[in-house]
């Protein structure tokens, strides 16, 4: 039976069929979920271009992407900004390429500069014009990201992190910590914004966090750390299917002092054990970088990604990672701007990291 390639952007009934194609796919990821839509649109209006197969009335391939519009670097197609990992999921590799190839037509008609598939293994590649896929897809491998099975209480956790950082967390313990669970963004931002800063990264707005509060009611939740009052490390993290994936986090300078980030994350490891979860993602980072060696020294062995570029333009594609030397710069200005300014300015220069 033909395979049909449709818009749901302008077929917003098979939403829900969508989501149940995610969740029994053993690849489909929370960032392949419908509702990424409604976020990506309340919080920088990019236009969402998410491509659904279908063979008859049933699903057979899903690929989600928007069109985002940056200044001085022009349109690209990305799945999924926002992410880590997106890309194509389907029931079989055919159907993969076919979802890419109609992607690739429709980023040629938007006239987009590149397209972006995040932790996607180079798709095939074709020097027939007529496939839509004349020119060759790039790969980088700038990130890793780390992933391991939880163990099932909360002793047993902690004696599965080597035995430094177990220290660390036993030092932390001493302090008389506070761990909150919530949904106050605003608490959450007033950690997580001073930490940006302090590190010269833009924040993403904070219609941006409120949206995926809503939109995802059952799958998000915040973990606060306090001491006497007072919030040391905070993150957002993601829940979906067997995974909890802390995924915006950050601390105060005095987090350091009563080693709130390694106690933060052993105690999210022990609310998912709790609840259910069994699998631990901790997301990406750059290779070779602080955070990388901090996840590495909590038991996580890093798995280096792959991100596939295809540029539509002849042109190169960016690079937007901080190895450059312009978004170097960039960031030791930053990180000496006011706190007010950088809240406030921050979702403009957060457009170029999402």
């Amino acid at each position: 039976m033909k395979i049909e390639i449709l818009n749901t952007d302008s077929n917003t009934q098979d939403t829900g069929a969508w989501d149940e194609f995610v969740g029994q796919h053993d690849r489909g990821l929370f960032f392949h979920l419908s509702a990424w839509q409604s976020v990506i649109k309340q919080t920088y209006r990019f236009t969402a271009h998410y491509l659904i197969a279908k063979q008859g009335s049933a699903i057979v391939g899903i690929l989600p992407a928007c069109l985002v519009k940056r200044p001085f670097i022009g349109k690209a197609v990305i799945s999924n900004p926002f992410s880590v990992s997106a890309g194509p999921v389907a029931e079989s590799p055919d159907i993969a390429e076919a979802l890419l190839r109609r992607l690739v037509e429709d980023g040629r008609k938007f006239g987009a500069r590149y397209i972006e598939l995040r932790d996607v293994a180079l798709p095939p590649q074709s020097d027939d014009v007529e496939t839509g896929v004349p020119e060759p897809w790039q790969a980088q491998s700038t990130f890793a990201t780390f992933k391991k099975t939880l163990l099932p209480d909360h002793d047993q956790i902690l004696l599965d992190i080597p035995n430094r950082q177990r220290a660390v967390i036993r030092k932390a313990q001493k302090h008389d910590l506070e761990t909150v669970q919530h949904r106050d963004v605003d608490r959450f931002l007033n950690v997580y914004g001073l930490s940006l800063r302090n590190l010269g990264t833009p924040i993403y707005p904070r219609k941006y966090f409120l949206a995926l509060l809503d939109e995802f009611p059952e799958s998000t939740g915040i973990t606060t750390i306090c001491k006497d009052g007072v919030d040391l490390t905070s993150v957002l993290s993601f829940y979906y299917k067997d995974t909890v994936m802390p995924y915006y986090g950050g601390g105060i300078p005095a987090a350091r002092q009563f080693n709130s980030y390694p106690y933060m994350y052993w105690q999210l490891m022990c609310h998912g054990v709790d609840n259910g979860y069994s699998e631990f993602d901790f997301g990406r980072s750059p290779i070779a970088s602080g955070p990388y060696s901090f996840k590495k020294n909590l038991g996580f062995k890093p798995r280096k990604m792959v991100y596939s570029y295809l540029s539509l333009d002849k042109h190169a594609i960016p690079n937007l990672t901080h190895d450059d030397d312009n978004v170097q710069r960039l960031t030791n200005i930053w990180s000496k701007l006011p706190l007010a300014l950088t809240n406030r300015l921050g979702p403009l220069g957060a457009i170029y990291a999402i």
